[in-house]
């Protein structure tokens, strides 16, 4: 696999070692799916530059070469959000989801509308011959995370700048599950990431939390954020009813379920020299998230014990877990572009998948 450099394990971990880097050079690497311990299907939202290249590709790992990556579908548009936000934010291809047989893919448009396409995939996760991505559901609003309901068989997603979590039917028309309310200090709520708990019934979420004063102040925005404001929810998906499952995290994003343990990313410990004029991408700087500071927690459904299992990851966003395997997607905002690392160099902004070994 390509690359050996360590992430640093924290705390008293005697089960959890890593594995290191092995995909580097993606354009905001964002939802994936497995299919095994050495495969999996990706998004890349792209680099917002020029052409068109966001991708949905299928990384086959491959024990001491480098990945064997195929494309499944290519040339999707993607936005810089940083005119808007003042920070490190590329949106385009959001998530992907797997079912019965069909890829479900959602995409952003800008955080005016939102598209879910299907493309049918065989039984090794590639593309069936002849088969094309098919529209299925076009919405308002911006959907960064699908997931599936196992006991309903129905499709979910959360839609960030709306604080409102939504149910399709199988014609692709949305619901309206739950609106979110506003958090203590009268912060949106920003739902970004979720996943079915076939043990409950009910979804578990995770709020990354608006800024303080909702963008009001030029002179702190992009960066006007409590950094311990975040949770955890349940959702129940038939009454909508929510409460809260963990608090107190900073800015958390992906999140996965396995062995009744929940796995969280911290996307960072702070928020940092935001990106005001255009030309601020040349220079060296965090671009609003404290880069190399995000987390993996691992929380204990039933206990609530929390341990940190991995830290120094930059910007990471996506989680998965699959048998003894921890895939993590790192790297957001505008590819190349200088950011600096914690040992004091500047470095290049890129998009990885890191690996984590869970030995049980």
């Amino acid at each position: 696999m390509q690359g050996n450099k360590k992430i640093e394990v924290a705390g008293n971990i005697e089960n959890v070692s890593a594995e290191g880097v092995v995909c580097k050079g993606l354009k905001n690497p964002r939802g994936m799916v497995a299919l095994d311990e050495q495969t999996l299907l990706l998004i890349e939202a792209g680099s917002a530059q020029d052409e068109p290249d966001g991708r949905v590709v299928r990384v086959a790992l491959q024990d001491g070469r480098a990945p064997e990556i195929e494309v499944l579908s290519q040339r999707h548009s993607a936005v810089n959000m940083q005119p808007v936000m003042q920070r490190d934010e590329i949106m385009g291809l959001s998530d992907l989801g797997l079912a019965d047989g069909q890829l479900l893919v959602s995409q952003t448009n800008g955080m005016i509308e939102s598209s879910v396409s299907r493309l049918s995939l065989n039984g090794q996760g590639q593309v069936v011959d002849g088969a094309q991505l098919q529209p299925w559901a076009q919405v308002p609003g911006h959907i960064n995370c699908i997931a599936f309901n196992t006991q309903t068989e129905r499709w979910f997603a959360v839609k960030p700048d709306r604080n409102h979590v939504v149910e399709f039917d199988p014609n692709g028309q949305e619901r309206l599950v739950v609106s979110l309310s506003d958090l203590e200090q009268g912060q949106d709520a920003v739902p970004v990431y979720m996943v079915f708990d076939e043990n409950s019934g009910c979804f578990l979420l995770t709020l990354f939390s608006g800024e303080v004063g909702r963008d009001t102040n030029t002179a702190t925005k992009g960066v006007a954020f409590n950094g311990q404001a975040g949770k955890v929810i349940s959702l129940d998906p038939k009454s909508g009813t929510c409460k809260t499952i963990v608090d107190g995290l900073s800015a958390p994003t992906g999140i996965d379920i396995a062995d009744g343990t929940l796995y969280v990313l911290e996307l960072c410990a702070g928020f940092l020299e935001p990106l005001r004029a255009m030309d601020d991408a040349e220079r060296c700087l965090h671009g609003g998230f404290q880069r190399f500071s995000g987390r993996l927690l691992a929380i204990c459904l039933e206990s609530g014990e929390q341990q940190i299992l991995a830290k120094a990851l930059d910007t990471p966003s996506n989680v998965c877990v699959v048998g003894d395997s921890i895939y993590i997607s790192e790297g957001m905002g505008m590819p190349g572009r200088p950011i600096p690392h914690p040992d004091g160099t500047v470095v290049p902004l890129q998009g990885q998948l890191r690996r984590l070994i869970r030995q049980r």
